[in-house]
């Protein structure tokens, strides 16, 4: 997960490994609390928060996503993610 503020390319990274299904939210926010005690807020909200971030060009190995597409897919795993902690 994102441990200091991240480059546009580490969200990317995240996205695919979410949309791709090789991560999880809970796995990652499990592990940071595990390793280090950070709560769940500090994960998801830099998550979420695109404002401040530049995007930087990426070339893609296999399918291509845009960067609407890389908001989308974190946007949702994090609401999926909350969703669940809440019922």
């Amino acid at each position: 997960m994102l441990s200091r503020r991240a480059t546009w390319r580490d969200y990317v990274d995240i996205a695919i490994l979410l949309d791709q299904g090789l991560a999880s939210l809970d796995e990652g926010i499990r592990d940071a609390y595990t390793r280090h005690q950070i709560n769940e807020k500090w994960i998801l909200e830099p998550l979420t928060y695109f404002d401040d971030i530049a995007d930087q060009p990426i070339k893609f190995v296999g399918k291509q996503y845009t960067n609407d597409e890389i908001k989308s897919i974190i946007k949702r795993h994090a609401r999926v993610y909350t969703k669940q902690k809440l019922t």
